[in-house]
């Protein structure tokens, strides 16, 4: 990187970028990097006003509703991490707002969806930014589980435990199946899909794996 830097300097431009104590750590492991990298740019932490204006950018851009008394308790949310040596900042917004949409979409998706109307799409509460929100309790109506469901979905749910396994997915296909009834106004609601399995040989990762495939 040192040659590049000194051989290419009039057409190569590095931008490094990292946490605040490592990268330090980084810059003084040579002091040959440490002088042909003079713009060290801080950058703060976020106040709780500048993290509720994130949170309401992020609602504003997808078009959801958020009611004062639950937006407050959703910036509480955030700032309960705060309180943390690794506080995400933006991240933890992102991280709580993804978090809301795929528990709202598993509230909705308890409800009858062909009576739901586009306020009740677009509107977050305050159950979606709790930690264990009740409504995962709840159980889906009578007859909810029947026609309509995607083989891939039928068949996690015909296999033996993996009760935590069953719910992070149905939680993604609760949010798609939401996603698709708001149309295609509602192309900038995503949440993360990436998802990492662990566990003992024979614990069911690949057959996981493959039918997480069939339900995207």
């Amino acid at each position: 990187l040192l040659k590049l830097m000194e051989d290419l300097r009039q057409e190569l431009i590095v931008v490094l970028a990292g946490y605040t104590e490592p990268m330090r750590e980084f810059l003084h492991l040579n002091p040959g990097l440490q002088s042909r990298v003079p713009n060290l740019v801080e950058f703060a932490d976020f106040t709780d006003t500048e993290l509720g204006r994130i949170f309401d950018g992020m609602c504003e851009r997808s078009g959801m509703q958020v009611a004062p008394a639950d937006r407050a308790v959703a910036v509480a949310e955030i700032l309960k991490r705060k309180k943390g040596r690794h506080f995400g900042n933006a991240r933890e917004v992102r991280n709580l707002f993804e978090r809301a949409i795929a528990q709202q979409s598993a509230r909705l998706s308890r409800l009858d969806l062909k009576s739901l109307d586009p306020a009740q799409l677009s509107a977050l509460q305050y159950a979606d930014f709790t930690e264990a929100p009740d409504d995962y309790g709840a159980t889906r109506p009578e007859g909810h589980d029947g026609a309509g469901v995607p083989p891939s979905l039928a068949k996690l749910n015909a296999l033996t435990g993996l009760a935590t396994v069953k719910q992070a997915i149905q939680e993604v296909a609760d949010f798609y199946a939401i996603r698709k009834l708001r149309g295609a106004g509602a192309q900038g609601h995503d949440i993360g899909l990436h998802m990492v399995f662990v566990g003992n040989p024979g614990t069911g990762k690949t057959t996981l794996a493959r039918l997480l495939a069939g339900i995207y």
